[in-house]
């Protein structure tokens, strides 16, 4: 990948917006600067550019691309949106933080910058513990069924997406990187919020993933923290005692069944999937279920807009 790209800033900029109006989101100048395509950015240039640019609008502290006015309005009644999911995400966060080999979990997608629509289901990243990676599934995949808050079949509005687990051994996600520029996924990984576990094993997660992040940014990755809370006391004290009495042969046995179990549906399921259309990967480090994978859909659509505009 080119990491320092002939790119002016009128074409970083551009380039920039193009991504965020697949999704509808305007980008206040703030944004424009942190989200900025393979430069630096340069304040003074930015706010002259937004300012005198002949396709960009503005309102109320918002840009967007010219002619695309109608994201102002969405924008404001998807953040409404965004608190309520925001709400439920803090209902669960205590019985997240009980499940025994979780090591974080982070919020991806249109929700983690707070642009989710009515249909929106709640995209998870779950990293669990090596050689327990399936027993953590499983408990999740029960505890959010139990209350009626798993995502499966057609039931998907504001409810938890479970497809995607790695191992903390397994942070590095460029390998799951389309080939040449894998536009979403850089986006993804920096606007993750993480939610659950320990915080640490999400700075892990970034600054695994940071050269692979600085082909697209040239702005620092930072952390975010923003929906993150720790719980201690009585919750961690159960995480704990499930872990130690799970830890050893007992936990093998249960961790050896269950992927003979988990293994046998999922091998079903692909049978009945799309493969051209489908990401799966089934590993001890990583679970990977998108029946759709719509990357190279997004690319494509990013890089037509990019030719339409720049």
């Amino acid at each position: 990948m080119v990491t320092n790209p002939k790119i002016n800033f009128k074409q970083a900029i551009l380039s920039t917006f193009a991504f965020f109006d697949i999704f509808d989101y305007p980008l206040t100048k703030d944004e424009v600067e942190e989200y900025l395509y393979k430069l630096p950015p340069d304040t003074h240039q930015i706010d002259i550019y937004l300012r005198e640019s002949p396709s960009i609008s503005y309102s109320d502290g918002l840009y967007c691309l010219k002619g695309r006015e109608e994201n102002f309005v969405k924008t404001q009644e998807r953040k409404e949106i965004a608190k309520k999911l925001w709400k439920k995400i803090d209902r669960f966060r205590k019985i997240f933080d009980m499940i025994p080999f979780i090591r974080m979990i982070a919020v991806g997608n249109n929700l983690s910058y707070d642009n989710p629509t009515k249909k929106s289901d709640i995209d998870l990243l779950i990293v669990t513990k090596p050689g327990r990676i399936f027993t953590a599934r499983t408990l999740v995949t029960f505890w959010t069924h139990l209350f009626g808050s798993r995502r499966y079949g057609e039931k998907i509005k504001n409810r938890f997406c479970l497809s995607f687990y790695i191992t903390e051994d397994n942070l590095n996600l460029e390998k799951i990187s389309l080939e040449g520029q894998d536009i979403y996924l850089a986006y993804w990984i920096k606007n993750l919020q993480p939610i659950s576990g320990d915080y640490h094993t999400y700075i892990d997660l970034i600054d695994t993933n940071r050269k692979y992040l600085s082909g697209f940014f040239q702005t620092p990755v930072n952390y975010q923290k923003r929906h993150y809370r720790q719980n201690k006391g009585l919750v961690k004290s159960l995480r704990i005692f499930q872990e130690n009495l799970l830890s050893k042969n007992l936990g093998n046995k249960i961790e050896s069944w269950l992927k003979k179990w988990q293994l046998k549906r999922m091998h079903k399921k692909l049978e009945e999937l799309d493969k051209k259309e489908a990401s799966i990967i089934i590993s001890n480090q990583i679970l990977k279920f998108h029946n759709v994978d719509r990357r190279e859909y997004y690319r494509k659509r990013w890089e037509k807009k990019v030719a339409e505009i720049v």
